[in-house]
């Protein structure tokens, strides 16, 4: 079984729960498809706006807080859990 994912979902969770505060959105982008892609074995899907509800968007969205766009990717359920342990470390 396959899920759809994105890295604005990983790039959330990493900056609500305070991991990766001091890594741009472009390199945990890097970082989140060569862990996705290179060493789980998912797929890269498209590119897609991200959509977060706000008043302000600058307040938001910024290189060092949540993207404006980002690559979404098909992985495999059971690897969704070693993503998390491995973006926990970051």
């Amino acid at each position: 079984m396959k899920i759809k994912i994105g890295a604005d979902e990983l790039i959330l969770w990493l900056r609500k729960n305070g991991v990766a505060v001091n890594i741009g959105n472009k390199e945990l982008g890097a970082k989140i498809r060569e862990l996705i892609c290179d060493k789980l074995g998912g797929k890269k899907l498209a590119k897609e706006d991200c959509y977060w509800i706000t008043d302000n968007e600058d307040e938001i969205i910024g290189e060092y807080k949540l993207s404006q766009r980002a690559m979404q990717y098909e992985l495999a359920v059971d690897k969704v859990s070693t993503v998390y342990k491995e973006i926990s470390t970051w």
